[in-house]
């Protein structure tokens, strides 16, 4: 199943969150080609730990592309590029507002190349606004659209979550989305389309739960909703053997298996009750739960349908039976690749193709395909417009 296919992809995006989409556009069947500077291409590739030259976020990120280098800083090298222009269905590309039109290669440009074509520019502020041109990263727009605040442990003192929410979630998904949407609609206007995705914007989309709870209450904090581990029915519990158990019994019928489960019926009717009690009711629940190691539990509650579940750690992620069921973790010519998180029931899944490219692995393959000789395509190295 190679819903893409047919579809050519130019990515000029660096880094985390445009390669991140551009890797399920490849997933998906497309034709994605790495526009890369001749000398030290995507800098993501320097990053340790390494896997062979390159590094390994580089290779899970990455795998499926075809790399290409070029100069965009030089006439001959835009000129190559407008010429795959031609031949592409979407650009991506993550540079800040005004840096492709200083490379002369902006939408009005790449329009004139291809009536057809979809840029889809993601940034972390988008195209307007008075913070368009500042330099962020997913800190910075988490914090802006008030998630940062909003996790902690109740002290108010922020804390740092371990995955990039703006970038994966506000930033490369909402770009596949654009992108999508851009190809449908070409189908019908056959006009080009310039998509304007904003990592913050993205990111502040993800919040209708806690305006629900502001505009319910005129305030929201940390620890203070439902699904924000106020309420003992949705919070984690420390074991014995100092692990955890992750419990999200929000539904009645959830709340009162769980505490029967735990010789705790009489808790049942207070699963919504005021901030004091919840404490009350976390305090008891906790020390039931320190009685016994984490395998105990995980026992205890097997076929409980509690929503009780253990908190893994990164390993045992990897080898988590549902996990290797649905193939989310695997390994593909040697290297460790994560699987595509969509699935057609009852047809082949989309194959996971090759390797990621060593820098300006595909540049002869593709720009022979535009007609340029061996003896060109010499000279352009000696020029430095390709590697």
């Amino acid at each position: 199943m190679n819903p893409l296919a047919g579809v050519r992809v130019l990515d000029l995006s660096r880094l985390l969150p445009g390669p991140f989409a551009t890797l399920l556009m490849s997933d998906l069947g497309a034709e994605v080609i790495k526009i890369e500077e001749p000398q030290k291409g995507d800098y993501i590739r320097e990053f340790d730990p390494k896997i062979g030259d390159d590094s390994a976020i580089h290779h899970l990120v990455n795998r499926g592309k075809k790399s290409v280098t070029l100069d965009l800083k030089r006439d001959r090298g835009r000129a190559l590029f407008l010429e795959l222009v031609k031949t592409a269905d979407v650009v991506l590309e993550s540079f800040r507002p005004g840096v492709l039109d200083r490379l002369q290669i902006g939408f009005e440009r790449l329009r004139r190349s291809n009536r057809r074509i979809i840029l889809c520019s993601l940034t972390g502020y988008g195209q307007s606004g008075p913070r368009q041109h500042d330099a962020g990263h997913d800190i910075n727009y988490i914090g802006y659209t008030g998630i940062l605040a909003l996790n902690g442990t109740g002290d108010g003192i922020p804390v740092v979550p371990s995955v990039p929410i703006a970038d994966l979630g506000g930033g490369a998904s909402m770009a596949v989305v654009g992108m999508l949407a851009g190809l449908l609609a070409q189908r019908t206007t056959g006009e080009a389309q310039w998509i304007d995705v904003s990592m913050l914007d993205g990111t502040a989309s993800w919040l209708p739960l806690v305006l629900a709870e502001y505009l319910g209450s005129g305030k929201v904090g940390q620890k203070t909703g439902v699904l924000s581990g106020g309420y003992a029915c949705y919070t984690t519990y420390p074991t014995a053997d100092c692990r955890f158990m992750a419990v999200g019994a929000v539904e009645a019928k959830f709340w009162e298996a769980f505490c029967r489960q735990l010789g705790l019926s009489h808790l049942i009717g207070l699963q919504l009750a005021p901030p004091a009690i919840q404490n009350t009711m976390k305090e008891e629940i906790a020390a039931v739960f320190r009685q016994h190691s984490q395998s105990y539990w995980i026992q205890h509650f097997e076929g409980v349908e509690a929503c009780c579940t253990p908190v893994l750690t990164i390993d045992e992620a990897i080898s988590d039976p549902q996990l290797q069921a649905r193939g989310m973790f695997t390994q593909h010519t040697g290297v460790p690749a994560i699987g595509l998180p969509l699935h057609w029931v009852d047809q082949s899944p989309c194959p996971l193709v090759t390797a990621a490219p060593y820098l300006g692995e595909h540049t002869a393959e593709i720009l022979g395909q535009l007609g340029i000789s061996p003896a060109q395509l010499e000279a352009l190295r000696q020029e430095k417009i390709i590697r």
